[in-house]
């Protein structure tokens, strides 16, 4: 066994952690801070690519300053080998501590990720991409600080890493990586790591890799779908929370991402103000000591409890517990994240009375996987009749915006429909004033045996009725095939599978039963275009560039323009790009998008006249 020795240039040298065939990791004492330390040894007489980045890690980290990052006191060459000095976490890795626990409860590893988040937004704002989150990076303290460790193959945006980083090269640990960080590590943005954040949280609140085993092709398959199971099948306790940051997180797609770490950073420290955080680092604190901790209970604080104490006196006023059990306090309190919804049904008069008609309506959550339903009673009211039809309207439902489905039991028919639920304050700007989401569905004539399909397809960015151009397939004995051209009949009591298919637009998949009774099946489909393409970049350092969208949410991000370019997929519709940087005047510009856009456009210094040019843009949309 090779001697340890005494003195690491000016560090003494307390134990040896670690030894690998490219170096160590030793144990010392800070001679100044009197403080124990961590030694990172590399030997240089390996890759020259190993070398640089181990160099680039210690010069990248020497300017972090962050509470949950491990701080980096000093980097040297002694011999033939190259040192990291990093600060010492007393305590284990996130990894070791999900193989003793299996799984962690919901408010510590909220904790833990939380801090997480707040360590990698840090580095995000200072352009730095981390590109290999994982538990083993992650170190937990006796204290139960959380630190996030190891920017060893991290990337920085305004930083040539040409020859450590080659287009199409892949860096990072399989289990945790983006789908498109397989294709090319250099191009991946912030998402890529908001994705491995989505993983880490995953496996934390279930013990289990969502995509476990080797890497085989369909295993990547399934990646680049997102196709893996749901949390909860694994874990059942798992909060709605969870399971909601979990599935952000991870789409497949990067723009149906987060955009960043700061809204997940407000949503869980919002969730924590109600919540006992420090209960949760002293459950965290205990396991990892293995020590018993006498767990406070929790106090209310004043404030709340002067909120309550008012809230009190106002539902006990007239119509208080009234106007707070129709859910209005959404529209006053949340109208920027809660949506507003009314279920309408148009049902023909076949000579029942309007108390005998069955009419049942259900909500679930479109996530593209498992499509939980949501635990709401819908009711339905008339609202009014004409000669031929009762109108039928719900109650006013409250959801956070998103994407939903319905299914709506009408009689003998089955209807089911897809849509996004804007918020209040959305939905007040789309429509000129009102609160409301509306969703509508006429009932038709219902036939006895044989089933008919009813289907209305819409452009999601613009809703444009675009039923024409689709192709609607079945899936019959595993192949899909327009209904024309099937072996059997459709007919009710069965279990069917529908394809909504057209050019450039994304395809999408229903799987339902269909009961004896039902002999109309009416679907409402709303369908991802394709996006346009826009490349920007600039020949001058230092610009940069703002893009939103003008009418929908699609979009809102900052781009640092390179001279290689950065190239963004834009779905149709108005855009608007702020140009800025080096003290210019800011130059704004308007552009249209639709599936065939892809611009080239550049933007140039006059460093004269302090201004802001750009070229790439036809005269239509040079405005």
């Amino acid at each position: 066994m090779a001697k340890i020795p005494a003195k690491i240039g000016k560090y003494e040298i307390t134990n040896k952690i670690a030894e690998g065939g490219m170096g160590a990791v030793y144990k010392g004492i800070h001679p100044t801070l009197n403080k124990e330390v961590i030694l990172k040894k590399l030997t240089l007489s390996g890759d020259e690519h190993i070398s640089e980045r181990f160099k680039r890690e210690a010069r990248i980290m020497m300017d972090f300053k962050n509470d949950n990052i491990v701080d980096v006191y000093d980097h040297f060459k002694a011999g033939g080998s190259y040192f990291i000095v990093l600060e010492y976490v007393d305590g284990i890795a996130l990894d070791q501590l999900i193989k003793k626990e299996r799984y962690l409860p919901n408010d510590t590893a909220l904790l833990i990720f939380l801090e997480a988040c707040k360590a990698l937004k840090y580095a995000h704002d200072k352009n730095v991409i981390h590109r290999d989150i994982k538990p083993g990076n992650i170190l937990l303290s006796k204290e139960g600080e959380v630190k996030l460790v190891d920017f060893g193959i991290a990337s920085i945006a305004d930083d040539d890493e040409t020859n450590l980083t080659r287009d199409g090269m892949t860096l990072g640990t399989p289990s945790y990586m983006a789908p498109e960080q397989f294709n090319n590590s250099k191009s991946v943005d912030i998402r890529a790591d908001i994705y491995s954040m989505g993983v880490m949280l995953y496996e934390m609140v279930t013990g289990k890799k969502p995509y476990p085993g080797n890497y085989s092709p369909e295993t990547l398959a399934k990646i680049q779908k997102g196709k893996y199971l749901s949390p909860k099948k694994h874990n059942p306790s798992i909060s709605p929370l969870i399971g909601k940051i979990i599935g952000k997180c991870m789409k497949a797609r990067a723009d149906r991402r987060y955009k960043n770490l700061g809204k997940i950073i407000l949503t869980l420290e919002k969730y924590f103000r109600k919540r006992n955080r420090q209960n949760a680092r002293n459950i965290l604190i205990a396991k990892i000591t293995g020590e018993t901790i006498e767990i406070p209970p929790v106090k209310k604080p004043v404030l709340k409890r002067i909120l309550i104490f008012l809230l009190i006196l106002i539902l006990a006023g007239a119509g208080g517990y009234a106007l707070y059990s129709s859910g209005f306090h959404y529209e006053i309190l949340n109208s920027s994240q809660y949506g507003a919804l009314r279920i309408q049904v148009k049902v023909p008069k076949s000579g029942k009375d309007p108390d005998d008609i069955y009419l049942k309506a259900y909500l679930f959550i479109d996530d593209d996987r498992e499509i939980p339903s949501v635990d709401y009673n819908i009711g339905f009211s008339m609202k009014e009749e004409s000669d031929s039809f009762y109108i039928f309207e719900s109650n006013k439902i409250y959801q956070p915006a998103g994407d939903y489905r319905i299914k709506i039991k009408c009689e003998s028919e089955l209807f089911w429909g897809s849509f996004g639920l804007n918020s209040v304050s959305d939905t007040i700007i789309l429509t000129g004033g009102s609160k409301i989401n509306l969703f509508s569905f006429t009932s038709g004539s219902p036939q006895p045996v044989p089933l008919t399909i009813r289907s209305r397809v819409l452009d999601y960015s613009s809703g444009r009725d675009i039923s024409e151009k689709v192709q609607i397939l079945i899936n019959e004995g595993g192949k899909w095939i327009e209904s024309p051209r099937l072996k059997d009949p459709m007919m009710s009591g069965r279990v069917y599978k529908v394809r909504f298919a057209a050019d450039r637009y994304e395809t999408k998949d229903f799987s339902m039963r269909v009961d004896t009774y039902q002999s109309v099946l009416d679907l409402t489909v709303s369908l991802l275009p394709e996006p346009g393409k826009v490349t920007l970049s600039s020949g001058d350092s230092g610009l940069k560039v703002n893009i939103a969208a003008e009418s929908s949410n699609w979009i809102s991000r900052t781009v640092l323009l390179t001279e290689e370019g950065e190239v963004l997929e834009l779905y149709p519709g108005n855009y608007t790009l702020a140009f800025m940087g080096k003290s210019a005047e800011e130059l704004l510009v308007s552009i249209s998008i639709d599936r065939t856009s892809d611009f080239n456009i550049k933007a140039f210094l006059n460093k004269e006249e302090k201004t802001i040019e750009i070229e790439g843009l036809p005269d239509e949309n040079n405005r």
